[in-house]
């Protein structure tokens, strides 16, 4: 878990979120105010995700922004983040977010409140990069069984008593070869246990593909 999460990390897009409170009714809010604010909070998102960006190889226009707006009926203790639209702000689009903002709130809760006023809690912008390309994995003809490096006695809870399974490093297992349950398929920092009627394989991008045997 932990090396794939180191993983996913180094391939995630370069991203930075700036917040800002700023609690009141959204019906009294000033668009200039609101359109100045997010401007600045797009500068400082610029200041930190372009220099990286640009490190990688990645130009200013591929740089994507996202900008939300935390809303909630006044007087509660929960918000719900509505997407606000592109361009400036102005009076016809805070009624247009009033309204996203009760749409979502009825999918989610089941109803709307009437006569109660729309709350506008905090402003969010997040500027990030595109995420890289996955990789498709295929999954090779098994053209034969794999070797075992050992054999070790576990319990088998379908057997009802301990069995002897077959003992495999996950990295010298070829693409092309299957193992049979019960197994143990050891690495690094964790072992995949294999009961029996399963096999396993190994696809082109090294995932491990568990199978029920027909």
């Amino acid at each position: 878990a932990g090396v794939g999460s180191a993983i996913g990390f180094l391939r995630a897009p370069i991203a930075f979120e700036v917040v800002r409170s700023d609690r009141g009714l959204l019906s009294q809010c000033d668009a200039v105010v609101a359109n100045l604010r997010l401007v600045e909070m797009h500068a400082e998102a610029l200041d930190v995700v372009a220099p990286a960006a640009r490190a990688c190889g990645v130009e200013h226009e591929h740089i994507a922004e996202t900008r939300m707006a935390e809303l909630r009926y006044a007087g509660q203790g929960h918000e719900l983040r509505i997407p606000l639209p592109a361009g400036d702000l102005d009076h016809a689009s805070f009624a247009a977010l009033g309204e996203a903002f009760e749409v979502e709130y009825e999918r989610v809760y089941g109803l709307r409140v009437p006569g109660s006023e729309v709350e506008l809690v905090t402003w969010a912008l997040t500027l990030s990069t595109a995420p890289a390309a996955a990789g498709k994995a295929v999954l090779a003809p098994a053209v034969g069984a794999a070797d075992a490096a050992g054999r070790r006695a576990v319990w088998e809870p379908a057997q009802g008593r301990a069995a002897q399974f077959g003992l495999y490093w996950r990295f010298d297992l070829a693409a092309d070869r299957r193992v049979a349950g019960p197994a143990l398929i050891a690495e690094h920092e964790t072992t995949t246990v294999l009961p029996a009627g399963w096999s396993a394989r190994v696809d082109t991008l090294g995932h491990l593909v568990l199978e029920a045997d027909p």
